[in-house]
């Protein structure tokens, strides 16, 4: 396996998950990162909500068609449509794996699951999905997904920056 192509390893800063989120809005939402209903596309009124002493949810009081039958308003969070809806891997986690994933150059060897769940301090099975979904974005059908979109300008972005700051020596 290349090393080039193995991710550094991850570390947690204090607050890491609340930044990551933070700026995933800020990229899903712009241009002020107030959250917009994925169903309904309406702006206002979003109300924000905890869940279990979690930030991040919010909720759309329009009435949402709901699988019990009867319409109900909507939750949703940052990762509500997106590959990373059913995901439990922390959003700092997933953005690590963003940065990491779009310094990639298009031809590369084959990526290691165990290397990443090594890295980023998960399971085999869990960094194999991540792996799948990063591909998809990157080079599949997730990639044409509107919902989606804000993951690969995100990825840009924090590419762009990489590189400047390897230019700069700041890295």
């Amino acid at each position: 396996m290349n090393e080039g192509t193995l991710p550094p390893p991850y570390i947690p800063k204090k607050n890491a998950e609340e930044q990551a989120r933070r700026k995933f809005e800020e990229f899903r939402w712009p241009p002020n990162g107030k959250p917009i209903c994925p169903n309904c596309g309406s702006l206002w009124p979003i109300y924000e909500q905890t869940r279990g002493g979690v930030a991040g949810y919010y909720r759309c009081p329009a009435l949402h068609p709901h699988p019990s039958g009867s319409p109900k308003p909507l939750v949703f969070t940052v990762r509500s449509g997106t590959i990373l809806a059913r995901s439990h891997l922390p959003l700092d986690k997933w953005l690590h794996c963003l940065s990491w994933f779009g310094r990639l150059p298009a031809q590369h060897p084959p990526l290691s699951a165990s290397g990443l769940a090594k890295a980023i301090g998960v399971n085999r099975k869990t960094a194999s999905a991540v792996l799948k979904h990063l591909y998809e974005l990157r080079f599949g059908d997730d990639s044409e997904d509107q919902d989606n979109e804000f993951l690969l300008i995100l990825m840009a972005t924090m590419v762009k920056a990489h590189n400047v700051a390897v230019l700069t020596n700041q890295a």
